[in-house]
């Protein structure tokens, strides 16, 4: 599994049903990332109360992808023989088996 300390994933299936059917093709499961940001458009600082991320965070989008021309697609899981591209954006040869991708949450 590979992520940041500021991403968090959401699995839309089973863990182990991801794991097998991506070990049966390619080796990889692929990601999107989705910047998360608090309802009035900032990045507060500091540590959430009440409701966690997800209540200080509440909106998602591509801001990393349209602001600084970053590539949201992310490699998530992957076997340990797959060289993986700097940044886990990409695994050469190994296209992800998954569908619909991993939504990666970025805080």
């Amino acid at each position: 599994m590979l992520a940041d300390s500021d991403e968090f994933h959401a699995f839309p299936v089973p863990l182990p049903a991801l794991i097998a059917e991506a070990e049966s093709v390619t080796g990889t499961v692929g990601g999107l990332m989705l910047d998360r940001i608090a309802a009035d458009g900032s990045l507060p600082r500091g540590s959430p109360q009440d409701g966690g991320l997800d209540g200080a965070y509440p909106l998602g989008g591509f801001l990393t992808h349209h602001l600084l021309r970053g590539a949201p697609r992310k490699i998530v899981l992957v076997h340990s023989t797959v060289p993986v591209a700097s940044g886990n954006h990409r695994a050469e040869g190994h296209r992800p088996v998954n569908r619909p991708p991993v939504v990666v949450h970025h805080f």
